[in-house]
């Protein structure tokens, strides 16, 4: 299952699919040492690898090198990739040849992504880019949480005994969500479907936060973060929660920072295809 490989460094590779047995002792000393490595970087970059690689290891794909360090991990129709000499591994890992979503942490990178990939666009449907989204991540704790409402009466939980999550979240709705109501209506929506409690880790990960076009600028998002965060922060005692956010959406952003939400660092992602040879 795994093989010494034939490049200028050590590479362990590669899960192509469901685990069936433990990792041989040598090969967990390298992916321990490979998660420490990954430690070392930015949780609010990595939080997704970290997320898949302790709750779903069986749907990742994945190659690194340890000196220097290098990887490409790939979950989904998402690869992430590190910012050095990674190009050596990409012969080592199974790609998608459309719609693939490119993840990575140095702008430096892009010269070098655009020789082997072509048909850039948008991940963002009303953000348009002809090359890549620059996205700011943002964490918030429980010394920098500030609610700022008291009256979350109209906020609800999913699932909820009456309730339906609209049919666009609910592939988001595994964790915790919650949705603001009006006249028996979602308006405004927030989750947390990845979350990690370990020895290691605590964070949670919030996405799909929306409120409709015409029930915006009422504070509807804004009850709606403050009780999804309420729950991870203060009930559950989670200890981060990150986000990302478009760097170019200022209302969003600002929001977020009302809430205590801090910006910690930048990641980038593109949607593109696979150059063909």
């Amino acid at each position: 299952m795994y093989q010494r490989l034939s490049t200028d460094f050590e590479v362990n590779n590669v899960v192509r699919d469901r685990l069936r047995r433990p990792f041989a002792s040598s090969h967990n000393k390298r992916y321990q040492k490979f998660l420490s490595y990954l430690n070392q970087e930015s949780l609010s970059q990595t939080c997704y690898l970290h997320w898949y690689l302790s709750e779903k290891r069986e749907e990742v794909e994945y190659v690194y090198s340890l000196n220097p360090f290098d990887y490409i991990v790939h979950y989904e129709n998402k690869y992430h990739l590190s910012s050095d000499n990674i190009w050596s591994l990409m012969k080592q890992i199974r790609w998608f040849d459309t719609n693939i979503v490119l993840m990575f942490h140095d702008k430096n990178l892009w010269p070098s992504i655009q020789q082997r990939f072509t048909n850039f666009r948008s991940l963002e449907t009303n953000e348009k880019t002809p090359n890549y989204n620059t996205y700011i991540t943002l964490k918030i704790s429980t010394e920098t949480f500030t609610p700022g409402w008291s009256d979350l009466h109209s906020v609800v939980r999913f699932p909820h005994e009456r309730i339906k999550v609209p049919k666009r979240y609910r592939h988001l709705s595994e964790g915790i969500a919650y949705g603001y109501l009006k006249d028996d209506d979602i308006v405004s929506f927030a989750a947390a479907p990845h979350l990690l409690h370990n020895e290691t880790h605590s964070f949670a990960i919030v996405r799909g936060i929306e409120t409709r076009l015409l029930e915006r600028k009422q504070g509807y998002s804004h009850k709606t973060l403050t009780k999804l965060c309420q729950e991870i922060l203060i009930d559950r005692l989670i200890r981060e929660i990150y986000l990302w956010v478009e760097s170019s959406n200022d209302a969003a952003i600002q929001l977020y920072k009302k809430l205590g939400f801090m910006e910690d660092t930048t990641i980038y992602a593109t949607y593109c295809d696979l150059k063909q040879k």
